[in-house]
């Protein structure tokens, strides 16, 4: 990541992939998904990340493309048809593809800030309300992982 650009691209993936998630957890919640109220307040935290994460890029002056506005309604659509999937699967599956899954996103918030310590584009602030943001987020996506963990153990 040696640009603005790859920099701006890497946090419109991120924006992707938390509507995905929103639209995962909004199906999950609306199927009354049980434990009901971790679904809703990993859905509040996953709205919780996307608007952050939005309201850096705009900060920013960057702004979103007609392609991506469609891409990001087509991330939650399809976040949409994979949590009525899940939520038609028994709990333990569900709670062990949720784990992952949650995983899978602190380690790419993970790599995004390896990624932006070696990139000198962003002025110092900037940079650094950014990487306050990633680790966040970071360890948001860790504790939902071990929040599914301990849910799977449980049934």
């Amino acid at each position: 990541m040696n640009s603005a650009i790859h920099i701006r691209s890497s946090i419109i993936k991120s924006l992707l992939s938390e509507n995905q998630a929103i639209g995962i957890y909004e199906a999950e919640v609306y199927w009354n998904k049980y434990p009901q109220e971790t679904f809703s307040t990993i859905l509040r935290d996953e709205k919780d990340h996307f608007c952050k994460m939005e309201k850096y890029l705009k900060d920013n002056a960057w702004n979103y493309s007609a392609f991506n506005r469609l891409e990001v309604y087509l991330y939650q659509l399809s976040g949409w048809v994979i949590g009525t999937l899940l939520s038609l699967l028994p709990r333990k599956l569900c709670f062990h593809f949720h784990a992952v899954a949650e995983k899978k996103a602190a380690i790419e918030y993970g790599n995004l800030l390896e990624e932006l310590s070696k990139a000198n584009e962003l002025e110092g602030k900037q940079q650094y309300r950014f990487k306050e943001l990633l680790l966040g987020m970071m360890d948001s996506e860790f504790s939902h992982s071990e929040i599914f963990r301990f849910h799977n153990n449980l049934f």
